[in-house]
């Protein structure tokens, strides 16, 4: 019985020792399942990659979202895929080149023309900046 001790013990503290590695690398998954219908989100960057991702989690909750990107036609490639995987209609492609200061005028007059929804929270690749809304508690998404 003895015998056994010593490399039950190791492997047991190599695999929680993963386990922990695993969490603290990915972040882990936030669990709050708030949803944000009558809400509109803009995304940068989310034609591929943590924009992309960002926006598919949005869209699953119920939101208006517009995914704004410098390519136009990966940027409606994505929205169409996550419209198909999430089924909701409101998700939108714009241009927007964040380097040029003509196209952001140009995206923000489209989003004052656009139909009466107040934008919500704004979100950006590099950064996030996120409005007073409930959508977002450190609190929620804390394992």
């Amino acid at each position: 019985m003895n015998r056994y001790i010593l490399p039950l013990s190791v492997l047991g503290t190599a695999v929680g020792g993963a386990v922990l590695l695993k969490d603290f690398v990915t972040g882990g998954a936030c669990p709050s399942k708030t949803t944000i219908p009558g809400k509109t989100v803009i995304v940068t960057g989310a034609n591929t990659g943590i924009g992309k991702q960002t926006a598919l989690e949005l869209a699953k909750r119920g939101g208006t979202i517009i995914l704004a990107c410098r390519d136009l036609e990966k940027c409606e490639a994505a929205a169409k895929e996550i419209r198909g995987e999430t089924l909701n209609h409101r998700v939108h492609a714009r241009h927007l080149d964040l380097a040029s200061f003509k196209s952001i005028r140009e995206f923000a007059a489209k989003i004052i023309e656009g139909p009466s929804t107040s934008l919500q929270m704004a979100l950006f690749r590099s950064f996030s900046w996120l409005s007073n809304t409930p959508l977002y508690r450190r609190s929620e998404c804390t394992p």
